[in-house]
């Protein structure tokens, strides 16, 4: 093939291929040459080959079949071409709604709007991010903003593809470790341990941990290692730390499931009942403060209880909440102009940019009680 501007070959066959789609010459529903005959026609390897028709699975436009070949899904499509410099960006989230949620928007759509970019949005409300993510690139985006989600996880051979594709993607919040792709996240490792000094200082030896529904994830499987290495770091047993899951499915009522989790680590033995009780993030939390009083225990003075996050209404709850504050709004907003940066160079940089945020310990009256003020705000215990 000719070579197009430094194209790489995956990516001129896919162009290739897609243009014939487009123009009917491969009609719905037919079969596309094998992967020996591509390779012959266009004196390439199987390898670029399978590349290129991952891109056209990725972006809908085919299915492949295990034995029988490669068949077209879709008729002739075509997308407006971007105005010269102006993007469309296409961003994946499971959940639309949460302040967290919200000032992550927020970051991304002030930095695409000063750039005079669009924002495309599509739900993965169900777990099916693979769909999603397909629909936005038969929508023609220039790159895609992706948090993934562990409830229904997507397997990392579909972010790999995207990014053979040529796609530009970015995750944001979490990430997927055997996936090369730029990230941007809280640093949620400090974030841990400084929780975890703070309520070692403080006397506590017996820790529980009420892991969110979303578990297991980048960003929670770093704060309960921050966790254990401020254990480690006080000579205590790292595995001491009494773990329990929220449990339920994705759309349930939260609150109940957490107050089984809040049962579960009372209802240990007094000798390995935990005198605090660390909340994977806020949500969690609220819903732990709110068991706890049913048990009609008196926060801190019977047990102390963190979060995560220090959304706005941690400060406002009776007793406000100890927790660490990420910037969601920054996140959001490197996040998509890390995502404007690969577009900009036509490629997925390598090795991939990683950004780690800053995070501040709040320490509030849910573990220090009426001593609260002899504490600076954002103190890191």
């Amino acid at each position: 093939m000719e070579r197009v501007s430094g194209q790489p070959l995956h990516q001129q066959l896919s162009r290739i291929l897609s243009e014939r789609i487009a123009a009917g010459e491969y009609p719905p529903g037919g079969l596309l040459p094998s992967e020996a005959d591509l390779c012959r026609t266009y004196g390439i390897s199987r390898s670029t080959v399978r590349q290129a028709l991952g891109s056209l699975v990725n972006g809908g436009l085919v299915r492949r079949t295990r034995g029988r070949g490669t068949f077209v899904t879709t008729g002739p499509q075509r997308h407006p071409s971007p105005v010269a410099g102006h993007h469309t960006v296409g961003l994946v989230i499971s959940r639309l709604g949460g302040t967290f949620t919200g000032s992550v928007l927020e970051g991304i759509h002030r930095v695409l709007t000063e750039r005079s970019h669009a924002l495309t949005i599509e739900s993965a409300a169900v777990g099916d991010e693979e769909a999603a993510i397909r629909q936005l690139m038969r929508h023609g985006v220039s790159g895609i903003l992706l948090a993934p989600s562990a409830l229904q996880p997507t397997r990392s051979a579909v972010f790999r593809d995207v990014l053979d594709s040529g796609m530009p993607l970015v995750f944001f919040d979490r990430y997927c470790r055997d996936v090369p792709a730029p990230w941007v996240a809280s640093d949620n490792f400090t974030g841990g341990r400084d929780l975890g000094r703070h309520l070692l200082r403080l006397g506590h030896r017996r820790l529980g941990y009420i892991l969110p529904r979303e578990h297991p994830t980048t960003s929670t499987e770093d704060r309960l290692r921050g966790v254990r290495s401020a254990l480690t770091e006080a000579r205590l047993d790292p595995d001491s730390l009494q773990l329990v899951r929220v449990g339920g499915l994705p759309f349930d009522a939260m609150g109940p499931s957490v107050r089984e989790a809040a049962d579960a680590l009372l209802n240990l033995p007094p000798g390995e009942r935990p005198t605090a009780i660390l909340c994977g993030n806020d949500d969690v939390a609220l819903d732990t403060l709110a068991a706890l009083r049913q048990h009609g225990l008196a926060v801190p003075d019977d047990i102390a209880v963190t979060g995560f996050d220090d959304l706005p209404v941690a400060e406002l709850v009776s007793p406000p909440l100890t927790t660490v504050h990420q910037n969601a709004t920054e996140m959001g907003a490197r996040a998509a102009a890390l995502l404007l940066e690969s577009i900009r160079r036509g490629t997925n940089p390598s090795p991939p940019r990683r950004i780690i945020l800053p995070v501040a310990l709040r320490i509030r009256r849910s573990t220090v009680g009426s001593t609260a003020d002899a504490y600076a705000p954002g103190q890191n215990g």
